[in-house]
């Protein structure tokens, strides 16, 4: 057989054709995959999808993971950026995971889920730990109507990257801010943009193409379906969603689990409901 140098020039550099032309198939049949699916559900299949999903993954409910305390970067923001702070709130609260180490850390923590099964699952590990919080529930991707104020909000792990549609989130954030003084942090996680994009690209534009068809709102680039809905940031978009919604980028780390802190701004913008 052929060993020479310039057949293994040649065999090598078919091999990296070949491999970057079946990632690029890759890519397109992802984001083609995503867009007709995206194009075509609702937003309620695509909460009904979420919801399905979370109700069989047993580990979300697990004693043993809800008992597992915070995360390291949690740990870190908490303890940095909630020094001094008494009164949380916190979004999508699961199945108490984070509930549990702010309460033992001296907050008073008010916790919403929209998930049932989650909340039950929560609730039930709440009461077997002593009556310090019950986990109450709130409608999906919208802030609970509050009566009180608050020193700081958690939004839940990776809760805001399944919230779909920038306005539904503007709304969200906005209503938060209403609930907390100026300079107030809030803690939040989602996934962020990485690596070739031709797949986010492909899947918005074939998806849009149906809901112009169908005359549903228009997909926003990083929507993506894996299988369910999540919608992926780039520090500059999650940046300019804070601000139009009256917080400020304090710190933003994608080196563990891509998380932020903002902080709220002064009131130069409408807030409220």
């Amino acid at each position: 057989m052929d060993d020479s140098p310039s057949r293994r020039s040649i065999l090598l550099g078919l091999h990296s054709l070949s491999w970057r032309l079946l990632e690029a198939l890759d890519s397109a049949a992802r984001g083609l995959w995503a867009g007709l699916w995206l194009g075509l559900l609702s937003r309620e299949h695509l909460h009904r999808i979420d919801q399905l999903s979370y109700g069989a993954s047993k580990s979300y409910q697990d004693a043993d993971h809800n008992l597992s305390g915070l995360f390291g970067w949690e740990t870190e923001a908490v303890d940095h950026y909630f020094q001094g702070r008494r009164r949380l709130l916190l979004l999508g609260a699961g199945a108490g995971r984070e509930v549990i180490p702010l309460l033992d850390r001296g907050f008073d923590v008010d916790a919403f889920e929209c998930h049932e099964g989650l909340r039950q699952a929560g609730n039930d590990l709440l009461a077997r730990q002593g009556p310090r919080c019950s986990i109450q529930t709130m409608e999906r991707d919208r802030c609970p109507k509050l009566e009180d104020r608050y020193d700081g909000v958690v939004i839940g792990w990776g809760m805001l990257t399944l919230v779909q549609g920038r306005q539904t989130r503007s709304q969200m954030l906005r209503d938060l801010r209403s609930a907390v003084p100026t300079g107030a942090p809030m803690l939040m996680s989602f996934y962020v943009l990485g690596g070739p994009q031709r797949r986010y690209r492909i899947a918005v534009r074939f998806g849009n193409v149906i809901r112009r068809v169908l005359g549903n709102e228009r997909l926003e680039f990083g929507d993506d379906l894996s299988p369910g809905f999540a919608h992926f940031f780039t520090r500059e978009t999650i940046e300019e969603e804070l601000r139009e919604a009256g917080w400020r980028l304090e710190f933003f780390d994608r080196r563990t689990y891509p998380h932020a802190v903002a902080l709220a701004d002064g009131d130069s913008v409408t807030l409220g409901n």
